[in-house]
């Protein structure tokens, strides 16, 4: 809080001074620089872009006065880093955290975004900038299918529809004797392995699979499901 007195001054003499105040104005700041950069939506997909950002709310962040606006931008050219659009808050304010982009991208390319955050001393510094894919993760993959190679059980699958991002990995899971219990074999059947990505498929033991923590019993349907994994999440 502010705090003064004052005098009053004629040709005699100066009053006495006031008291002080205890209510009025507090010193303000412009908001501190975002430190969470932008962020991509789950909801998002091949056509909609859902960029979140996170609102200052400490007095802190805030400057002690109300945030008024958050301006979100997108940098226009790899090759500069000055150079950014505003998409939103700058004018007129806007005090939403969620920006729905629909239109003027590509799918299946990146672009990037930061923010800052203004008050009635006025704006902050920029966030630090995200990198957002315009992607979705790939679509539910089709059932695993299961065969006998001599001492191994060989679970082939087939690449789904990946949705405009590259699948990084696979991922396996067997079901344990529980009927319930889906657990991932990596020793095996790791899906982050060139060789296996390319092949579409791994062996593993059969005596792995009848040993802890599967458990699998003679004559037991062998069950598994299979996910694949691109730059946005697993399917």
């Amino acid at each position: 809080m502010v705090v003064a007195t004052v005098t009053a001054i004629n040709a005699v003499d100066p009053s006495d001074e006031s008291a002080a105040n205890s209510a009025g104005a507090l010193i303000e700041t412009v908001p501190s620089d975002p430190t969470v950069a932008p962020s991509r939506n789950s909801n998002s997909d091949l056509s909609n872009l859902y960029v979140d950002y996170t609102a200052l709310t400490t007095a802190a962040e805030t400057g002690g006065a109300t945030i008024d606006s958050y301006s979100l931008e997108q940098k226009l050219s790899t090759a500069d880093d000055s150079t950014y659009a505003v998409l939103v808050g700058f004018s007129p304010y806007n005090t939403a955290t969620q920006y729905h982009w629909s239109s003027g991208f590509t799918a299946g390319l990146s672009y990037t975004f930061r923010y800052r955050a203004r008050n009635a001393q006025g704006w902050s510094g920029y966030s630090p900038t995200a990198t957002l894919l315009i992607a979705q993760k790939p679509d539910q993959m089709a059932a695993v299918s299961t065969s006998m190679n001599g001492a191994n059980v060989k679970f082939n699958w087939l690449i789904p529809t990946f949705n405009n991002s590259p699948i990084i990995a696979y991922r396996l899971k067997v079901l344990q004797s529980d009927a319930s219990t889906l657990t991932e074999q990596t020793t095996y059947c790791d899906g982050t392995d060139a060789t296996i990505k390319s092949n579409l498929f791994c062996e593993i033991p059969m005596s792995v699979l009848t040993a802890s923590p599967y458990s699998l019993a003679q004559g037991t349907k062998i069950q598994a499901t299979v996910e694949a994994l691109n730059g946005i999440d697993y399917s």
